[in-house]
């Protein structure tokens, strides 16, 4: 096979005793890469063995240096050895000014780049036309992760960290130290959703923009957390990181081509396995971009389209199914009678979309499979997680209560749950409400 005859190659240069170590564990780490692994070696080994690989796919992206020089700059605060993967990829059928975008800086990377290498500090580029089938952000974070699967396994490092981060994005000079021991002092979790901060920019109205896209993801989580859902994380590509072992296990990161950080993480916090790690940050771009269905770029895009006006959920659709989660622990050993009595107290929102989802068979296996309460509302929560919740709301908010703009919504909800003092007028001061929501966990 392909894969076995690099790995034969590659571990020829290491001494005995690492050899044989590194093919004890190589079994399963060849079972993932010859299953999931989608393209040849683009990427050299190290001389030296990485602890974290930074992976970084790069379109048209026309700040990938400032990125460069953050990631620099954060390395001189920390013992890890680090390693960047730069794809600058595009679709096969792409746009001319893109591919030559793509390939002036490309070509200009090694130049660029000559500075910023130390002996515990590496960065390497690869340029790939993708497939315009698959061909997006999701296939080349894939490509770059597992790309990263392959270099840990040839130097060893079973304990490695994949870092994802986007080309437009900065972080704080105490990243790579903050990632570390985040991992090492909880070694039950297997990837991080690390804390981020939009820069805001200095003209008022993009500023109102993306504070009010902040705004929503960060009611949008807090929301859903206080309605008791476990998997309520942020899911932001450019602010995650993952051990490369339970990467493997979970089957590696999707070829979406927007949304596939959500479904990526997701998988850990159905499982329990997925932490905040809050003690640094990352500033992703608040530009405008139309590179993906949605996010930050395209959020920015459609605002300053729009009035400036960004709608969000209402509250009333997380007190709804609140008023469900916090009845679940009576439902594990209640009768189908007592079940559906006690569904049909709740909203018709809530009811309608229980019942499409086929809620009565749904308990009944539930409770089948379970011999305690707290083993019934793991696996329910197994089954109703950020996906089905984001499901539900859409759904209510398409029959029942329409959007409302995030300012009052976000405002409302903080004096609420937080007893928010501020001024509505004062939407900048409202965001730093819910940062400093986000970082108590």
């Amino acid at each position: 096979m392909r894969i076995n005859f690099i790995f034969r190659d590659s571990l020829l240069f290491l001494p005995v005793q690492k050899t044989i170590r590194i093919f004890i564990s190589l079994s399963f780490m060849n079972r993932y890469l010859e299953k999931h692994r989608l393209t040849d070696a683009l990427f050299k080994r190290p001389d030296w063995v990485p602890d974290l690989v930074v992976c970084i796919p790069l379109l048209n992206e026309p700040n990938w240096l400032q990125t460069l020089h953050s990631l620099h700059g954060a390395s001189a605060n920390t013992t890890s050895k680090i390693l960047v993967l730069l794809l600058f990829n595009h679709s096969e059928d792409a746009d001319s000014s893109v591919i030559e975008a793509n390939t002036r800086d490309f070509s200009h990377f090694a130049q660029a780049a000559a500075n910023l290498t130390s002996p515990t500090f590496s960065i390497q580029a690869h340029l790939l036309a993708l497939p315009k089938k698959h061909a997006g952000v999701g296939l080349a974070r894939k490509i770059l992760m597992d790309e990263g699967v392959r270099l840990f396994t040839l130097t060893g490092n079973e304990r490695g960290i994949l870092v994802a981060m986007d080309g437009d994005s900065t972080v704080a000079s105490n990243y790579f130290q903050a990632i570390a021991r985040f991992f090492e002092a909880h070694p039950k979790l297997e990837a991080a959703s690390i804390y981020f901060e939009h820069p805001l920019p200095e003209s008022k109205i993009p500023r109102l923009a993306i504070i009010q896209y902040e705004l929503h993801l960060r009611y949008f989580v807090e929301a859903q957390k206080m309605t008791g859902l476990p998997t309520a994380f942020q899911t932001i590509g450019s602010s995650m990181a993952v051990r490369q072992t339970a990467y493997q296990k979970e089957g590696g990161m999707n070829r979406r081509k927007a949304g596939e950080d959500f479904y990526f993480l997701q998988k850990f916090a159905r499982k329990g396995t997925l932490g905040n790690l809050l003690d640094t940050t990352v500033f992703p771009s608040p530009r405008i971009s139309d590179r993906v269905p949605f996010g930050t770029g395209r959020a920015m895009d459609n605002l300053l389209k729009t009035n400036n006006l960004l709608l969000t959920h209402p509250i009333i659709i997380f007190d709804q199914i609140k008023e469900f989660f916090d009845g679940l622990p009576h439902l594990w050993n209640q009768t189908p009678t007592q079940a559906a009595t006690f569904l049909k107290t709740l909203a018709p929102a809530v009811q309608d979309f229980l019942s499409s989802n086929n809620i009565h068979e749904r308990i009944q296996d539930t409770q089948k499979h379970t011999a305690s309460q707290a083993a019934f509302i793991k696996r329910f929560f197994n089954w109703f997680d950020g996906f089905v919740m984001m499901k539900y709301v859409h759904f209510a908010r398409d029959v029942y209560y329409p959007d409302e703009p995030v300012l009052s919504v976000a405002y409302d909800f903080a004096v609420r749950e937080t007893s928010y003092s501020g001024s509505p007028d004062r939407p900048e001061a409202l965001l730093d409400a819910y940062r400093k929501m986000a970082q108590t966990g």
